[in-house]
């Protein structure tokens, strides 16, 4: 008899296993990579971090729980700023929420200069995105400027 199972098949050719593992990883949710994030940046105090952004924490918390089917662009890229994201790393949140960086929107070329310098002020964002005539990122919030 020959066994067909699939953890016989696996074990046949270790490439298998490889395969498998990217399309776990090619899997992961915006709530996964949030919260992967939130703990390389050793975000213990989420509260502080939303009133950076102007985030409500139980948005935020509900969004780290999965509850949104789809997070609006521009609470990822507040995200990025509280997290205090490099460019790669914010690269991969927006990918996981299923957007990027647009070289074509003002909004986004703004944020990733910042966050290429390692610039993470909401105010100076604000500023820049006021001088080019667009709206701005945090304009809708009420923010704590003092994080």
């Amino acid at each position: 008899l020959e066994d067909t199972s699939i953890l016989a098949s696996l074990t046949k050719d270790p490439s298998d296993l490889l395969e498998m593992k990217r399309t776990i990883d090619f899997k992961s949710t915006f709530p996964m990579v949030l919260q992967k994030y939130v703990d390389l940046k050793g975000i213990k105090k989420h509260s502080a971090m939303c009133r950076g952004i102007g985030m409500k924490p139980d948005t935020f918390s509900a969004i780290l729980r999965g509850k949104y089917k789809e997070v609006k662009k521009d609470n990822v890229l507040r995200l990025c700023v509280g997290l205090g994201l490099h460019v790669n790393e914010a690269e991969e949140l927006l990918e996981s929420a299923g957007y990027m960086f647009s070289n074509s929107v003002m909004k986004d070329v703004v944020v990733k200069a910042f966050l290429w310098d390692g610039i993470y002020s909401v105010v100076a964002i604000n500023a820049e995105l006021y001088e080019n005539n667009e709206a701005m990122l945090f304009e809708n919030y009420e923010i704590d400027y003092k994080i």
